[in-house]
């Protein structure tokens, strides 16, 4: 590691009413630590869960030393949650997903390995075996907003809409420094795997996807209703438009 990291891998999860999941998480991802030999951190997000997940992660805090908590005031979003929990990580590698088991803590091991290798690694649902459990509404929505992403960005990557990924920290701080010349931070977009691949690709980096089954939530509910779904993919139509613009 360089002498600015403290750690070698930082996992970023964002929370909201997640009690039901974040228990079982955390000790799947320390026990990861374990067995791999990794000084990792894990970083949860939290905005202000009324179910308790932040007690729960203060308790379990005692046991697991590197868990870093941000509690925010009020539910300020996902998107800002991601960029809150990715600002303050301290590790060679970044790994964010989401903490309900929709993106599989297994694929972990696969992600980190493209990292440390130099690749920017994406799970996707689009390749191999294509598992993807949802509803029909949010299947046709997302299949409609990659293919277009696809067409006109050009970058190659079948699933920019995941939101779980491997990266090195240098990588990142490469790309939001070339993002920011045009005024936008990935991460202020709640699909920022679309900004993160344009970018990786015109800078010349490389990017993998990793077939990664989406499963659905064990509990809780989907933080996004369907007609956020839609906004958030008609938005991203326009988005994807401009980038091809600024990044041309």
């Amino acid at each position: 590691m360089r002498a600015a990291d403290k750690f070698d891998l930082s996992v970023v999860t964002v929370t909201y009413n997640e009690l039901g999941n974040i228990k079982l998480l955390i000790r799947i991802l320390f026990d990861f630590f374990k067995k791999k030999r990794i000084n990792g951190e894990v970083i949860i997000v939290d905005d202000n869960s009324p179910d308790g997940t932040a007690k729960e992660v203060k308790r379990l805090s005692k046991k697991y030393k590197s868990i870093n908590l941000i509690v925010r005031p009020t539910k300020l979003g996902i998107a800002s949650a991601y960029r809150d929990g990715i600002n303050s990580a301290k590790g060679r590698i970044i790994v964010a997903m989401d903490a309900d088991f929709s993106h599989p803590p297994s694929k972990i091991p696969d992600l980190y390995k493209a990292a440390d290798n130099n690749m920017i690694a994406f799970g996707s649902r689009y390749i191999g075996k294509k598992i993807f459990e949802t509803d029909f509404a949010h299947y046709i929505g997302t299949t409609i907003l990659n293919k277009y992403i696809n067409y006109v960005l050009k970058s190659g990557i079948a699933d920019n809409t995941n939101g779980f990924f491997a990266i090195k920290s240098k990588q990142l701080r490469k790309i939001r420094a070339y993002t920011n010349r045009f005024g936008i931070d990935p991460f202020a977009n709640i699909l920022w795997g679309i900004t993160v691949g344009a970018a990786a690709k015109k800078l010349g980096m490389t990017v993998i996807e990793i077939e990664t089954p989406y499963k659905q939530r064990n509990y809780g509910r989907s933080k996004i209703s369907p007609i956020e779904g839609i906004n958030i993919v008609m938005d991203n139509i326009i988005f994807s438009t401009r980038l091809k613009k600024l990044f041309k």
